[in-house]
């Protein structure tokens, strides 16, 4: 677990939340819930942009197809 992370609890009658405010140096699962459930990173789905040609992402994938 890392500083400013968010966990939301996986019971949807409890639905807690809580903020990460000090990073975990031996976390090996995800935290529980007081309620018992297990809370987990809430989705956050992929945000596509479009790249203009003159970007350097598009002349590292040309360059790389040549």
């Amino acid at each position: 677990m890392t500083e400013g992370q968010v966990y939301q609890c996986q019971n949807r009658d409890c639905d807690s939340e809580i903020l990460v405010t000090k990073a975990s140096l031996e976390a090996s699962a995800n935290p529980r819930c007081s309620c018992g459930a297990e809370m987990k990173k809430p989705y956050n789905p992929p945000v596509f942009r479009l790249l203009a040609p003159d970007d350097e992402l598009v002349r590292l994938f040309v360059a790389s197809r040549n």
